[in-house]
């Protein structure tokens, strides 16, 4: 017959060591699975097409366009007058054409703004998963990187529509830069030297800026 089974005991050392790992399950639940599952909500929640931050992103991408060319028609109004060609036929058709510029660098604006979002909400998903398999998440994008990256479009396209305009104006000399740059964390461009048939060299072109370029 064979004898009763005695019950192992745990040691002090196995004792501490479940009641550490009791206590973190208790303060995973209680503290980082409700911030995981807000994360993910909110994740969840910005892919959406009428999500805030997709209206958020594409109405810093509105406001960027119309601030940048606002004081890019300013700057090209002031070079024409100072150029003695105020009021001229070829002062009115160069600001009309900046207008055109600027409908074109608004409509890929607001289009790179959803791409923006979209390129987010996926690195949002990834970062979730990585949380809840016990990794290091990825960095995900911000909001303050997105209106970095509006802005320095805007800039650049309102900056490369000025150069153009004013060659076409046959405004002489050399285009100033908007002086912007810095507002968006960027180094300042030095201004680009243009002809009368309004090209331009040595500046950086953002895809926007190489079609409106490449519309001539």
């Amino acid at each position: 017959m064979a004898g009763k089974q005695e019950d192992v005991k745990q040691t002090p050392a196995q004792k501490a060591q479940a009641q550490v790992a009791v206590q973190q399950l208790q303060d995973f639940r209680q503290r980082w699975m409700p911030v995981q599952l807000r994360l993910a909500e909110t994740i969840a929640d910005s892919g959406g097409r009428e999500s805030f931050q997709r209206k958020q992103a594409r109405g810093m991408a509105t406001t960027d366009t119309a601030t940048q060319f606002g004081d890019a028609q300013t700057k090209l109004r002031e070079q024409s007058e100072a150029a003695g060609m105020g009021g001229t036929s070829r002062q009115k058709l160069a600001i009309a054409g900046l207008g055109e510029d600027q409908g074109v660098s608004a409509g890929m604006g607001l289009g790179n703004a959803d791409q923006r979002i979209d390129d987010a909400y996926l690195q949002g998903l990834t970062s979730v998963m990585q949380l809840g398999r016990g990794e290091k998440a990825t960095a995900m994008q911000g909001m303050g990187d997105i209106a970095r990256r509006s802005g320095a479009q805007a800039a650049s396209d309102a900056s490369l529509a000025l150069q153009q305009r004013a060659g076409q104006a046959q405004v002489a000399g050399q285009a100033l830069g908007l002086g912007m740059s810095g507002a968006f964390g960027m180094q300042q461009q030095p201004a680009a030297q243009y002809n009368y048939n309004g090209d331009a060299s040595g500046m950086q072109f953002s895809p926007t800026g190489a079609y409106i370029l490449g519309r001539r």
